[in-house]
């Protein structure tokens, strides 16, 4: 492949919506920009919950102070039952899940702790590791569609970093260096030796320390809108790293109302945004088991506390790039979440990357969860790109 350089484009707007292997790209090139099918759109609840509260405000300003009082008190009563049902419910789920655990998990100690992990395509040669963004309720069972894709020609390993899905939590910092020591250590009493990471979104910091701690081991990197560190130097990003670290005090306080539960019972198919609607081998059971972790399980100390650790994280890894010999396939969303090209994103994932023979940077016009409105495109570049 050619020197890393980007294609312009005669124009976005022109870009096809397939993905086709013969597409001519540069290494760490731009390859053409896939756009993503327009969405249906749903019943606009919100729209409808806003014009309720506008016209239960007017009856307030219309009326007197017992209304309001009358509206308080039943938010309280409500509150109240919602807070008594999900009390109530958490007990059956985590008795529920006690049961999954013992007939689906295969786990291994780490560390003093046991790590949860999956695996498909056993007896292939070729392995990908799958690590997650940040706080992802159940790895195994989100990363299911691509797995079940990707396990006719690689052997596809998915550890769940402690303090994810059923895994155990701990106590110890969570750096980079000790995360990817536990991670490590599985991959390492499986007895795998050589391997291609694979991550989405924050996994990609995780998937960058730990080519650098084994740069021999490591055959290569795919990348899914990954975090790269650069990122904490972009203005319009650097409120993620806020929210980030106030994400799971927000989740456990609604999780104790009762009011994620809420949210979860009455939109339950699109509770989960990183399941794949369209893959036909998630079950029923699959759908309930995620929704269980995300109630009992998910925003637990040892998430909370990677949550703190992020923005020192990336401060810490600004200049980090991927080793030379380490090829990097990286698949990009061109848009910030305003729906403008975002050029600077595009470029520090370019930057990131110092192998100059075999690497590319693939744009993709969708949303940040790209393996589900993307999966058959990515697959089939992955399988192309993999030799």
């Amino acid at each position: 492949m050619a020197s890393i350089e980007s294609k312009k484009k005669d124009s976005l707007s022109s870009t096809s919506t397939s993905f086709s292997s013969d597409t001519t790209v540069s290494k760490t090139k731009k390859t053409n920009v896939v756009q993503e099918e327009p969405k249906k759109k749903g019943f606009p609840y919100g729209i409808v919950i806003g014009l309720i509260i506008l016209i239960a405000i007017i009856v307030v300003l219309i009326f007197n102070f017992w209304i309001i009082i009358g509206i308080i008190g039943i938010i309280i009563i409500f509150v109240i039952i919602l807070a008594i049902w999900n009390a109530i419910s958490i007990s059956k789920d985590k008795k529920i899940l006690e049961e999954y655990e013992k007939t689906h998990c295969k786990k291994m100690e780490v560390d003093g702790h046991q790590m949860n992990y999956g695996m498909a395509g056993e007896n292939n040669t070729t392995t990908i590791i799958i690590l997650p963004g940040f706080s992802l309720t159940s790895p195994i069972i989100e990363f299911k569609s691509l797995s079940d894709n990707l396990s006719d020609k690689y052997r596809i390993v998915i550890p769940e970093a402690l303090g994810y899905g059923f895994s155990d939590t701990t106590d110890k910092e969570r750096t980079p260096e000790n995360i990817v020591s536990e991670l490590h250590e599985v991959i390492g009493k499986l007895g795998i030796k050589n391997y291609y990471l694979m991550a989405h979104s924050f996994g990609g910091i995780y998937c960058l320390e730990w080519a650098n701690q084994y740069p021999n081991e490591v055959l290569g990197f795919i990348g899914i809108d990954v975090s790269v560190p650069k990122q904490i130097t972009l203005p319009e990003l650097k409120n993620d790293c806020k929210m980030i670290t106030k994400f799971c005090g927000l989740m456990n306080f609604l999780k104790a109302l009762g009011i994620l539960r809420f949210l979860y019972t009455i939109k339950r198919e699109k509770a989960i945004p990183t399941i794949d609607p369209n893959h036909k081998n998630y079950t029923k059971e699959d759908i309930d088991t995620v929704i269980r972790i995300a109630l009992t399980r998910s925003y637990n100390k040892t998430v909370a506390k990677e949550g703190n650790y992020i923005p020192k994280t990336l401060v810490e890894m600004c200049d980090k790039k991927f080793p030379e010999n380490v090829p990097v396939l990286n698949f990009v969303k061109i848009r910030s979440p305003d729906g403008n090209i975002y050029k600077p994103w595009v470029d520090i994932h370019h930057e990131v990357i110092t192998n100059t023979t075999h690497s590319e940077v693939v744009e993709l016009d969708g949303d940040h969860i790209l393996h589900v409105c993307f999966k058959n495109e990515i697959v089939n570049k992955i399988k192309e790109w993999i030799p």
